[in-house]
């Protein structure tokens, strides 16, 4: 049997969201499912979106491996990559991930920034691969966020601490940009 690791199950259930996306897409009266050119959008999507959800560890290996290279870490994590241990050196990273601060990816600014401005690639742009990547950029962050135990870890580009309440509000506001993003994609 085929060993999966953690992650990949997670983006597996995670990607259910973009295939109720696809059939919505496939319901709405534009497209002909069974056509190759409806095949080949939702297809180009979905590897964009596969883009954009890996695209969120690129701060923690920047981190790691730039910022932080004399954490002990850091520095197990470069003895498994010059070993040629590319799997445990990405498990690595993913444990030890909640022990990260100031990550230039996973804070508030830059997902509320992925939010807006994927809406205006999704509306704009025509690109069902960038479309893609800003979705799952976008679902990703918000998802850690709503599972992060400090919340304030993702304030750090602010000079005030926020409370629960302001919090809620931002998570429930990027949910909205989430779902305006997937409602303007099945429109399209």
């Amino acid at each position: 049997m085929v060993k999966v690791s953690p992650e990949l199950r997670k983006f597996g259930m995670r990607s259910i969201a973009l295939l109720v996306l696809m059939i919505a897409r496939g319901l709405s009266a534009k497209y002909k499912v069974l056509s190759l050119g409806f095949f080949l959008n939702n297809l180009v999507l979905f590897v964009g979106w596969a883009i954009g959800y890996f695209l969120s560890d690129l701060d923690d290996w920047y981190y790691a491996l730039i910022t932080r290279p004399h954490e002990l870490d850091s520095q197990r994590v470069v003895g498994l990559l010059k070993t040629g241990k590319w799997r445990e050196a990405r498990e690595m990273v993913m444990v030890t991930r909640s022990s990260r601060e100031k990550l230039p990816v996973h804070n508030i600014l830059t997902g509320l920034v992925v939010g807006i401005v994927g809406w205006w690639v999704i509306s704009s742009s025509g690109s069902f691969l960038g479309a893609g990547v800003v979705l799952g950029l976008s679902v990703r962050l918000w998802i850690g966020l709503v599972h992060e135990t400090d919340y304030q870890k993702w304030y750090w580009v602010f000079a005030r601490k926020f409370t629960a309440t302001e919090n809620r509000i931002v998570v429930w506001m990027w949910a909205g940009l989430i779902g305006l993003q997937g409602w303007t994609l099945i429109r399209i």
